[in-house]
């Protein structure tokens, strides 16, 4: 379906015969609505100037202001992500890209495991996991492309074969304990197709860490830009400078894992371009995060989120590792504007404004974007839509007992600290946590009573 809202507003005329017809509207303009664009859900795509809100190293810590909403933006809406959920362990593996063939439409994948994979598959991967929290944590975005060319390349071997894959093998080394479960929205009188991935790595040679992430796609290629963020993330060179980084929150230059996050992120961006992918209209929001010893990193762009579970005292609270690229975030807003872009919602006819603030190159005609910070979406580069990712880090112990990421199908009706309580009823199986967190969310999703309902992806990570 066109993202242009005059065309768009014919092809779902039909809807406006009945009583929700106001609510699903609402739903219509939440997405990407440029010109070549599908339905966009809610609030995507965002991005942070390289420097903004940045604090002063504080105990040897970054720290940054992690205030941002919680649980919903207002009701349920259309994001656009009509795509399958390139799965983590299928077909959108790095050997997606050679032919293998995609995961059925459904777009319903899970995968868990308890213990290190089989011996020839130093890679675990699933396909498909976001709320603030109102704990500050260390804010690093960075540019800085990294130097030196360090190797790990046996830390991580070939994704196991599909999203069915277990972990009934014999481990090698104890290993972090993961579950994962995606599945894909729905949309009236539209085959909608899940646009989100994941992936999950553990680390041979240090078994207590891990890289993982979570992608969400928009618009018509979304399923493709996401599936391609994936491969990227997940490819030799980028999880070698991953792996064979120092783990030391201290630590500047190509020995820091924030910087070689952002350099990631932005040559996932630049290869995007010459990847023949149409990202001109269709991106992805991105977080990955990075376990080295005992501190943690994550990068994003965009309102997928990830998501520290921390005890404090009998209680399990919970830390944003991430903050929402929104357009009316202050400094987010105030890069577009000077980048030309202009930010406002949607317009319905009458001119009445729905849905959430957009970032648009032209008003209401060129743009449409519900996030600042996206990998693609490359016509609204020129209005301040960038790639670069905000990185915070986190001093991790005993007390931090699992890490969330997920998708905005999942913080669309759940906050942060919903996230965690809901994971915390199966804090000792990962896999049972996601399954739930994604069930409640999917059963929000379909007390709206508006027959749309967005892609939704969990990934929980055991830290303990």
């Amino acid at each position: 379906m066109s993202s242009n809202w005059g065309s768009g507003l014919l092809e779902v005329l039909f809807v406006l015969t009945n009583s929700s017809s106001v609510r699903i509207l609402r739903q219509l303009t939440k997405g990407n609505l440029s010109a070549h664009e599908d339905l966009n859900r809610s609030t995507k795509k965002a991005s942070t100037p390289g420097g903004s809100n940045l604090s002063a190293v504080k105990n040897g810590r970054r720290t940054g202001d992690l205030s941002g909403s919680r649980g919903r933006d207002g009701p349920a809406t259309f994001n656009g992500n009509f795509t399958i959920p390139l799965a983590a362990l299928g077909p959108n593996s790095p050997a997606a890209s050679t032919g293998r063939s995609r995961p059925p439409s459904s777009g319903n994948f899970d995968h868990g495991n308890s213990t290190w994979p089989p011996a020839n598959s130093g890679l675990l991967s699933a396909s498909k996991l976001r709320t603030p929290s109102s704990r500050p944590s260390t804010l690093t975005p960075t540019s800085t492309r990294p130097r030196g060319n360090k190797s790990l390349a046996s830390t991580v071997a070939s994704p196991v074969g599909s999203p069915a894959a277990s972990s009934t093998a014999t481990p090698e080394l104890p290993c972090i304990q993961h579950g994962s479960k995606s599945v894909g929205g729905v949309a009236p009188g539209f085959s909608k197709e899940n646009q989100d991935d994941y992936f999950v790595i553990p680390d041979r040679k240090n078994p207590k860490d891990f890289y993982a992430g979570v992608m969400d796609g928009h618009g018509m290629q979304g399923k493709k830009v996401s599936g391609f963020i994936k491969d990227k993330l997940m490819s030799s060179d980028v999880k070698d400078k991953l792996m064979s980084t120092k783990g030391s929150s201290s630590i500047t230059g190509p020995d820091d894992p924030s910087e070689v996050l952002n350099w990631a992120f932005l040559k996932t961006q630049s290869e995007l371009k010459r990847s023949g992918i149409d990202c001109r209209e269709s991106g992805s929001t991105t977080v990955a995060c990075i376990r080295k010893g005992d501190q943690l990193w994550a990068a994003n762009v965009g309102d997928s989120r990830c998501v520290l579970a921390r005890m404090d005292g009998n209680n399990l609270k919970a830390v944003a590792m991430s903050r929402d690229h929104k357009p009316r975030r202050k400094d987010e807003m105030e890069r577009i504007l000077k980048s030309n872009g202009h930010v406002e919602p949607s317009r319905a006819m009458g001119g009445r404004f729905v849905g959430p603030a957009r970032v648009w190159a032209v008003k209401q005609q060129v743009g449409g974007l519900a996030v600042s910070r996206a990998i693609g979406d490359t016509n609204l580069n020129c209005a301040g839509v960038i790639p670069n990712p905000e990185v915070l880090v986190e001093k991790i112990g005993r007390n931090d007992k699992m890490v969330i990421l997920a998708s905005d199908g999942v913080w669309e009706h759940l906050s942060n600290q919903d996230a965690v309580d809901i994971a915390k009823i199966h804090a000792d199986d990962p896999k049972r946590a996601s399954d739930l967190i994604v069930q409640k969310a999917r059963d929000a999703w379909n007390n709206e009573r508006i027959g749309y309902r967005d892609d939704i992806t969990a990934v929980v990570v055991k830290l303990d």
